[in-house]
């Protein structure tokens, strides 16, 4: 039977051969794969495809299957003597093979798809054996891997499969620079002389910039108000507001009246005030006046005196108290509204009151700086405490109880109490109240319980225009401020509800409201507030917070009749109207009536006989369109003709100049924007 083949037999079937045979077998392998080949000048050819770009040598990759590559030989590589056989004559005149190259395995293979290392070669860098340098062709630029300008979003596996691509050339033949993106531009240089186009202005700024038309707008709206007249609802709470009168450094520094009390005529209050506020559209460009209308028992204009403000409003308070009944008079309002100076005149006015009928006063002044009640009669303001009594009341432990002889005597002491306040500069006083004073008057009447009169001059609301430059300390007592007077605003709406009484749980959460608390439970007491409001158009959001909050104390809804809102979005409309009765007809719209009229002033009447020889029906669009040689031929004379012709085109070029001016275009500018 025949041999089977090699590949089939046993490793003990294989013919055996000399190892000095396989060993000179594998030699010349290793030496035929390692020399490079040669050209005809002897010089050895490079594959590019296995060079870096900086010229050195690839090596070679391992096998797919696993093994180690055999084109990286790793034996020893003495010479043949050195290993005991014959030198063979096959290599003569060749390179000595490059030293130091390794086997790479095949796990350790870089990917494809990147970028080959590139190791050192010796025998490149110091030339032949023979000592000539090696002479390289010239190797073509790889571009960078993220650079795909080159070969597209994909681009060959390899580079030596890529064509070569040629730079595109300019006119010149100069390689045309790659166009920088939009994001990579750098900002425009900015010139000191260029036009500002953008402005930077809060809603105060804008409303004296158009001050003249929202003043406009306010005086004609006002023409056509109604007056409301005072209410005489009987209630335990009323309400009362006085508008104080707008001040000279107010005028001057751009500020105008906002407010109206909708008083009859001659009388020296209203049942109602009307607010102006005068805002902008989104765009910060567009003027509007939102008209508010508050429904109050009484609202005293700025003309009104102090007097007439205590009769309507107090006097019944101090009658009720001595006949044996608890009243208690409040002054709230923002800070500079006048509220000091209210209660000043009225505390003035009770004093004189109650001595005129003849009873018995004592008098405690005490000031509440947040839940610190301290004395003022006293000298150095010690601090007293608040006790819980048997009747769910608060009884004032160690306050100083003065017997007053006379009304001037009270007034005296009045004053003495109001110097020892405590009180800060503000953005909008320079000696704003920075605590609540309460005046309680004691009064004895023959034959009559004794009442109580007490008289409370709240600290002012705080604005955020206010305290935004206040210290740590002045925010802290803004804080108090507010937190006490919500409180209070509490306790007077339950009480002005009537269904239910005032809750302990309410006024215990402040001092303020369990020093007064007597006059919140006693079911034979009356309480009056008199909200003092600023005309000021830059204190309209305050005036408006200040209404809210006391119209909210009446227990009336929010709604007509008692609360009306208005918009007037058409401020200009009558400067508009007159605009356009004046504004000039341009030549172009005339009628012919305009036309025969124009003739007949022009020069004062020179040209009038022109009208005669041009066709009836000629309006001013035939008449601009005539040319120069037309009017001489209607003059009949060269020198008049082009005078004519050139007063028409005057005439066209002063209409157009005064319609600019009468309806200005707005800015190609970014919108304006407020804080």
């Amino acid at each position: 039977a025949p041999a089977a083949p090699d590949r089939a037999r046993d490793s003990s079937e294989r013919p055996v051969r000399d190892s000095s045979e396989r060993r000179e077998s594998q030699s010349r392998r290793r030496d035929s794969l390692d020399r490079p080949p040669r050209d005809s000048t002897g010089s050895p050819q490079i594959n590019h495809a296995d060079r870096s770009r900086d010229g050195a040598r690839t090596p070679p990759l391992p096998a797919r299957n696993g093994a180690m590559s055999p084109l990286v030989p790793a034996r020893d590589r003495s010479p043949p003597q050195a290993r005991g056989r014959a030198p063979s004559d096959r290599g003569a005149g060749r390179p000595p093979p490059a030293p130091g190259l390794a086997r790479v395995p095949t796990q350790d293979r870089p990917e494809r798809a990147g970028r080959l290392p590139a190791p050192s070669v010796d025998y490149l860098q110091e030339g032949l054996p023979d000592g000539g340098p090696v002479h390289l062709p010239a190797l073509e630029q790889r571009p960078e891997a993220g650079d795909l300008s080159a070969r597209g979003q994909r681009g060959p596996r390899s580079w030596s499969a890529q064509k070569e691509i040629a730079p595109k050339s300019g006119a010149s033949g100069a390689p045309k620079p790659k166009k920088r993106s939009n994001s990579a531009r750098p900002p425009a240089e900015e010139k000191d002389d260029d036009p500002c186009t953008r402005q930077m202005f809060d809603k105060h700024t804008l409303r004296k910039m158009h001050l003249d038309t929202f003043m406009r707008a306010v005086a004609e709206h006002r023409q056509a108000l109604r007056a409301i007249p005072v209410s005489t609802e009987a209630c335990r709470v009323k309400v009362y507001v006085r508008k104080r009168p707008i001040f000279e450094k107010e005028l001057t520094g751009g500020d105008f009246d906002v407010v109206t009390c909708l008083a009859p005529a001659g009388e020296p209050a209203g049942g109602g005030v009307r607010v102006h506020a005068c805002q902008f559209q989104a765009d910060l460009k567009t003027p509007y006046v939102q008209h508010s209308t508050f429904a109050f028992d009484a609202c005293f204009h700025e003309g009104v005196s102090t007097e007439d403000v205590y009769l309507s409003s107090s006097a019944e308070l101090v009658d009720h108290s001595l006949n044996g009944g608890v009243s208690t008079l409040f002054m709230y309002g923002q800070t500079g509204s006048g509220k000091t100076h209210t209660l000043t005149g009225v505390e003035k006015l009770t004093a004189e009151h109650v001595f005129s009928a003849g009873a018995e006063v004592t008098t405690s002044f005490l000031e509440v700086i947040g839940n610190k009640v301290l004395d003022l009669l006293v000298q150095g303001k010690p601090e007293i405490q608040l006790r819980s009594d048997k009747d769910a009341g608060f009884a004032v432990e160690g306050a100083y109880e003065a017997q007053t002889e006379s009304a001037e005597h009270l007034s005296q002491l009045m004053r003495t109490a109001h110097a020892k306040r405590h009180t800060e500069a503000t953005g909008a006083n320079d000696t704003s109240s920075r605590s609540h004073a309460v005046c309680i008057l004691r009064v004895q009447m023959d034959g009559c319980p004794p009442g109580r009169i007490m008289l409370c001059d709240l600290a002012g609301s705080e604005r955020s225009k206010d305290s935004f430059y206040h210290s740590k300390e002045r925010q802290q007592e803004g804080a108090q401020i507010n937190a006490s007077l919500h409180t209070l605003k509490e306790c007077i709406r339950a009480m002005a509800d009537g269904r239910k009484g005032v809750s302990t749980s309410v006024f215990r959460a402040s001092a303020l409201t369990k020093l007064l608390a007597e006059g919140f439970t006693s079911p034979s007491s009356l309480l009056s507030v008199i909200c003092t409001a600023s005309p000021c158009a830059t204190d309209t959001e305050h005036t408006i917070g200040t209404l809210r909050t006391g119209f909210q104390l009446r227990g009336k809804p929010m709604q007509p009749p008692y609360f009306v809102e208005e918009r007037q979005t058409d401020l200009d409309a009558a400067q508009k109207a007159e605009r356009l009765a004046n504004r000039p007809v341009l030549p172009q719209k005339w009628t012919p009536d305009h036309v025969k009229q124009w003739f007949a002033k022009v020069a004062n009447g020179a040209f009038e006989k022109v009208a005669e020889r041009i066709p009836s029906s000629t309006d001013g669009k035939m008449l601009t369109r005539m040319p120069e040689n037309r009017f001489i031929q209607l003059c009949g004379d060269e020198k008049a003709g082009r005078a004519l012709f050139r007063l028409l085109h005057e005439e066209m070029d002063l209409c157009k100049q005064a319609q600019k001016e009468n309806n200005p275009k707005p800015g190609r500018g970014r919108a304006q924007t407020g804080h």
